[in-house]
Parts: C-alpha cells; structure tokens; sequence
C-alpha cells in the first residue's frame, strides 16, 4: 500500500536528523524511503538540497540517485556548480551520469513498448516511469493507442507517473490519459455535427438566455464540453488525413467550446430542480 506523504515526510526528516548527528546512510541507504518513494514526495526531498550540513546533501543527491528522480536534474547541476565540497559534487557528478544511462536506454526501451509483449512490454512500460521524459509522452502515447487490455493499463500507470514527475502537466491529464483516436472522418464528421448542434443549438436556445440552471444542467453540460476537448485533442493529430472542411468545423467548435465556457460561469447554480424550470435537451451528446 502506497504511503502517504506525511509518512514519508516524517521518515525523511527523521533521517535527515539522523545523518546530522553521525549515523551515516540514514538517507542514501534507507530501504524505507527508497522503496516508498514517489515522485509527488520529491518537494519534501528537494528541500535538503539547500541544507546546510554537507553530509545531507550528499546523502540527499545520492537517495535521488537511486530512486532516479529525473525531475531532479536542474536542481543538481545548480548544486554541482554552487557547492565546492567534493562529497557533495562527487554525488552530484553520479546523478548526472546515471541520468545519462537513462537517456541512452529511452530507445531500448521503446522498442520493446513498440515491439514485443507480455513480461518484456510490462518491465520496459515499469521502467520508463522514472527514465522518461515529458517529452517522450507523444510517443508513449501513440503506443498507449496500439496496445489493449493489461498492456494498456502498464502504459497508463507510466503516464500518470510522469505527470507527478511533472507537476506542470496536471492540468493536462484528462487529456494525456485519453486514449488516441485512430482516424476516421466518417465518425469526426458525426461527433462534429452532433457537438455544434448540442453548443449552438441546444445550449443557446436552453442554458444562454437564463441566470440560473440547475445542478444536473451544469453537470451536463461541463460534462460534454470535456468530452468535446478530449476528442479534439485526440483527433488534432488526425486532421492531415482529413478534408480541409473538417479543420474549419475544428476550429468553429473550438470558438463554441470557449464562448460556451465562459457563459456558463455567469450563470447561477441551483441546488434543487424544483426551484427552476427544467432544461431539456442537455442530457449529453
């Protein structure tokens, strides 16, 4: 069972305090936090990069070594190039070269994603949570695409650690999880067709002229604007192998998916049904 960040909080000082006063390998070779860790704790870790006893530092690069904590990396070239003591910058020098060897194993790794299955697929999706990039989410992504079942699910774990790794990418992980569209303008043209007319039709004539909608409305409707951004998302890639008239329905729904957002934050929610007149048509898309 994952631990919590106040657990892992409480251990991480505990042995920061250890190591000050003379216990060696409090940090860097503690089971505890090396098996627990996770890359939402890395804030808690960060904090003792800046410590002021050296041996902690050190002990501090050498457990985010280990545990190959990528989004570590800036923090521990600013160290290396700030701090003079040899322990501290010999474990700096570490990091750096182990984050090298994940570098260089990123392409064995994505020809095992792209080619192979079972044991192999899983320990290679296993390994990518901590030797991936943000930058590699595309490509982790069109595979996440191509695969089914369990080896669906080991890609979606590996993606979802990357979004902690990258805390800037949470806005972005209803999209990021999505599973990718493989083209078909036939089906595109019917989810247009059908989101412009629920958006310019339905919402303007139901949900614009009023002040206030119900609960079940407001649900409704933020529901199936977040079903029409993950398809776009989705489907933005696809838009080369479709006919120029499709981008120009993209984009219209696109301005109606902003205009309709911005509407509904003005409007007043009401808890009980009964307090206003019932909105039809507004059950989904």
């Amino acid at each position: 069972m994952p631990v919590s960040s106040t657990d892992y909080r409480f251990h991480f000082l505990d042995s920061v305090d250890f190591v000050i006063s003379g216990r060696k390998g409090s940090i860097s070779e503690n089971h505890y936090l090396i098996n627990n860790y996770d890359a939402e704790f890395y804030p808690i870790v960060r904090s003792q990069l800046k410590s002021s006893n050296n041996r902690v530092k050190t002990e501090t690069v050498i457990l985010l070594t280990k545990v190959n904590e990528r989004a570590a990396a800036d923090d521990i070239k600013a160290l290396r190039a700030e701090c003079s003591n040899e322990y501290v910058t010999g474990a700096c020098i570490g990091y750096l070269n182990s984050i090298k060897e994940s570098d260089d194993l990123i392409p064995q790794l994505f020809d095992i994603l792209e080619h192979k299955n079972g044991i192999e697929f899983k320990r290679a999706a296993n390994r990518m949570r901590t030797a991936a990039t943000a930058d590699d989410i595309p490509r982790l992504r069109k595979i996440y695409g191509q695969v089914s079942g369990s080896m669906q699910d080991d890609l979606r774990e590996t993606l979802q650690h990357l979004i902690l790794r990258y805390p800037e990418l949470k806005p972005k992980e209803i999209f990021i999880i999505s599973i990718p569209v493989f083209p078909n303008e036939k089906k595109f043209e019917a989810f247009l067709d059908r989101s412009i007319v629920y958006l310019d039709i339905r919402y303007r004539d139901n949900i614009e002229p009023r002040s206030e909608i119900s609960v079940k409305a407001y649900n409704n409707v933020v529901s199936a604007i977040k079903s029409m951004q993950v398809r776009l998302y989705n489907e933005k890639d696809n838009l080369k192998w479709y006919s120029k008239d499709k981008k120009d329905l993209f984009n219209e729904l696109e301005e109606l998916i902003q205009w309709a957002s911005e509407d509904l934050v003005t409007k007043k929610v009401i808890k009980e049904e009964r307090k206003i007149e019932r909105v039809k048509g507004l059950d989904g898309i």
